[in-house]
């Protein structure tokens, strides 16, 4: 069973539509270490300005 459906949703554009098809043929693989990755993707996600410490002059 799919859990996505026309019924409930409806892709923005191309790429969404690719990614739907995507998951859907089971091309995606669940990551080892989910607390870990949500931790990093969260950092990220609070940091997407954070500068460097290496000086770029």
């Amino acid at each position: 069973m799919s859990r996505f459906t026309k019924k409930n949703f409806q892709p923005l554009d191309q790429e969404e539509k690719d990614l739907m098809e995507s998951i859907e043929k089971g091309e995606w693989q669940p990551v080892k270490n989910l607390e870990r990755e949500k931790k990093a993707a969260i950092q990220a996600a609070r940091n997407p300005l954070k500068k460097s410490t290496t000086d770029m002059n």
